[in-house]
């Protein structure tokens, strides 16, 4: 609210949502403000009801229409499952395909070999800027390796890059994990 005088030269308070204005002296008490508040146009609701929900011409109430970008939920949804370690079988389970109609009745279901090529497609861009990253690194490039298991005791050996960036910080980037045998002897890994 932003206070000035009318031509009477009351105190009058202009709204800076839809600069509607409306006497605002003190000797009328807070009522005006409070009636213009609860129908002010120009108001953004921060209320998740009031996102979701909205009443049509006859005052009931329906869904808002969403914004609901397609392409954004399938990068997302192939991070969550690439990041989570889940089986690509998980955007085919039943239930999750329920959770996602709710949450979007628009929503066009994908399969397991569309989310593995939104995978693939996602490490292509990773490995290009992993690569460019390498390329720009003013110092040379240590490149270490580790082995471990998993708790299902398959084995893996994981080889990071260590290097100087143009800031004199410390930059490390993991850039290939390979699956080998646990019983597999050192001399056979090199």
């Amino acid at each position: 609210m932003i206070d000035e005088l009318d031509s009477l030269g009351r105190m009058q308070s202009k709204c800076m949502k839809c600069d509607a204005k409306y006497i605002a002296e003190s000797s009328h008490g807070t009522g005006n403000m409070l009636r213009h508040i609860r129908s002010c146009k120009g108001k953004v609701y921060r209320d998740i009801g009031q996102m979701i929900l909205q009443s049509n011409a006859s005052g009931a109430v329906e869904n808002r229409p969403s914004t609901f970008k397609f392409d954004e939920f399938r990068e997302i949804l192939a991070l969550a499952i690439a990041r989570h370690n889940l089986p690509l079988q998980f955007v085919e389970y039943e239930g999750i395909r329920a959770v996602f109609s709710y949450l979007c009745p628009e929503v066009k279901h994908v399969s397991r070999r569309t989310i593995k090529n939104d995978i693939m497609k996602i490490h292509t861009k990773e490995k290009i800027k992993l690569d460019e990253l390498l390329k720009r690194a003013p110092s040379r490039i240590a490149i270490t390796s580790d082995c471990w298991s998993s708790i299902t005791t398959d084995g893996y050996i994981s080889l990071t890059a260590h290097f100087i960036e143009k800031k004199l910080a410390f930059g490390k980037k993991g850039f290939s994990l390979f699956f080998y045998s646990p019983s597999t002897y050192g001399c056979r890994i090199g």
